[in-house]
């Protein structure tokens, strides 16, 4: 039980969590670019190369990742409590984007972005609380 009790509460394990999901986006984008647009519900046509917009994306998870790990290694929770809650923004429009825009319907877009974006908003409230108030 002695080990149960080093875990960290929940909140900090979403908050690892997100910058090594952000690495991961960025290795898919460039191992399996179309993969990875088709699971996040913006596919594209197959027979044609990716958009250079993407792998700027890519690049953005990649810068995001790491300042989260760098920032979260250093125990800066208030930057990373502020910084997480930004992103969520981007989480927000996802759903949005991939609901309306790229047809993908409202269902699918909250269960790819929508409840995870949930989950880590729940996250920053609770970093929020602890380390801002």
């Amino acid at each position: 039980m002695e080990a149960l009790s080093s875990i960290p509460p929940l909140q900090y394990l979403v908050a690892y969590f997100l910058p090594i999901m952000f690495l991961g986006v960025f290795i898919g984008a460039l191992v399996s670019p179309h993969s990875l647009s088709a699971a996040a519900l913006f596919p594209q046509p197959a027979d044609k190369p990716m958009h250079p917009y993407f792998y700027l994306f890519a690049v953005r998870e990649l810068v995001l990742g790491l300042a989260l790990l760098i920032l979260e290694a250093n125990n800066e929770w208030r930057a990373v409590t502020a910084l997480l809650g930004c992103v969520g923004l981007n989480g927000v429009s996802d759903c949005i984007i991939a609901a309306t825009l790229s047809g993908g319907g409202w269902w699918p877009s909250l269960k790819v972005h929508g409840i995870p974006t949930v989950i880590g908003y729940w996250s920053v409230w609770k970093l929020w609380q602890e380390h801002w108030v």
